[in-house]
């Protein structure tokens, strides 16, 4: 029993990694719900400048859902397996053995992991009348090859669940490569043209809010835009707040400008001053907070994104990897096969199946006797 013994730790170890990757799919999927839901929740997504960020932003996020929810069913799928788990034998019934070498031996292994899905029980190297029914104690399923040249004793393992597995795995893959690469495209534009596209946002804002103080109605969606980044940056203006008021004294500074603290408390970090009419106001301008803010952002994104994939791909080949290599040391493994009786008289079997056809029958040497 001590092969025996050793598929069983073999198999424990093999849960484990089927443990070990789903709470990695799960687990890296609830992250990146957080991460990104917050990313999206920031006022500042109403800004045009930024609205191809927070594209990126929304895809992640859906793909992060995705991959929650695909992790909770495998986690699903494992804990009924789990707690439905019983102990099946290995039962064998005149296939390629010789039945006294296994009459009085019974190998016995704990189920599957995932017996609960049906990945177990398959009906292997069936001629004629001769049939293995092998309950497998792993996720492998062991498929019929009748027409190989080795008869019942060649059989070829499948990865049973890890297949589905690895077809939504390539989907998540995909998804997430594609986010990499877009946010890592944004990264580079953050360096090139934002400074521009941001300093274009300002112009646009400081027009609409001369035209808003004159009472004329025009979209003013740059000036919202700028607002809110003042709002939630605690900045004012592009490089300063004398950007407002550079070009026409006459203009009023936005109410965004303005600290609502009644101390320096709150607006401390944004170096506040007083202002001619007794009120605080941010003194740092918005570009560098602006493209720190998103840069930062940017670049969490990238790194989540990259060790999210890399700890995905890293789990499931590993368990992949040994989920085919217990299916060759429990299938094809000598010591094991001859330890249990099976396949070991395989090759004599099979010729002598081939040989039984020119051999005469009893009926045929009764038949030439008459």
């Amino acid at each position: 029993m001590e092969d025996t013994s050793g598929l069983t730790y073999r198999l424990s170890v093999l849960k484990g990694l089927h443990a070990w990757f789903i709470v990695t799919l799960l687990c890296t999927g609830l992250c990146g719900v957080g991460f990104f839901s917050y990313s999206v929740n920031t006022p500042i997504r109403v800004c045009p400048v930024v609205s191809g960020i927070y594209a990126i932003y929304w895809l992640s996020l859906a793909i992060s859902i995705f991959q929650a929810v695909l992790g909770l069913i495998f986690l699903s799928w494992f804990l009924i397996a789990i707690c439905t788990s019983r102990q099946p034998n290995y039962t064998v019934d005149n296939a390629c053995i010789s039945p006294p070498a296994y009459s009085d031996r019974t190998a016995v292994a704990p189920r599957p992991v995932l017996d609960a899905l049906g990945l177990y029980g398959t009906s292997i190297g069936a001629r004629g009348r001769e049939n293995v029914q092998i309950i497998t104690a792993s996720s492998l399923l062991m498929k019929d090859n009748s027409h190989s040249r080795r008869g019942c004793c060649h059989r070829r393992p499948r990865i049973g669940w890890l297949g589905l597995s690895g077809i939504f795995l390539a989907i998540l893959s995909a998804g997430h490569i594609l986010s990499l690469v877009l946010t890592v495209n944004q990264l580079y534009l953050m360096h090139t043209n934002f400074e521009q596209e941001i300093t274009n946002i300002f112009v646009e804002a400081y027009i609409n809010l001369g035209s808003v103080s004159r009472g004329e109605k025009i979209p003013n969606h740059a000036l919202h835009c700028w607002q809110t980044i003042q709002s939630c940056l605690k900045c004012c203006g592009l490089k300063d707040y004398t950007d407002w008021t550079d070009q026409n004294d006459t203009q009023p500074i936005p109410d965004s400008c303005y600290c609502s603290a009644s101390g320096y408390g709150a607006c401390g970090d944004s170096y506040p001053i007083t202002s001619t009419d007794g009120r605080l106001i941010y003194s740092a301008g918005c570009l560098t907070p602006t493209h720190r803010f998103f840069g930062l952002q940017l670049l969490g994104a990238r790194l989540f994104l990259a060790v999210t994939l890399g700890f995905i791909l890293l789990t499931f080949f590993v368990d992949l990897g040994y989920t085919l290599y217990v299916a060759y040391v429990s299938l094809y493994y000598p010591a094991y096969r001859s330890d249990v009786g099976i396949c070991t008289s395989a090759p004599s079997h099979q010729g002598s199946s081939r040989n039984r056809a020119f051999e005469p029958s009893a009926d045929g040497e009764n038949m030439s006797k008459k």
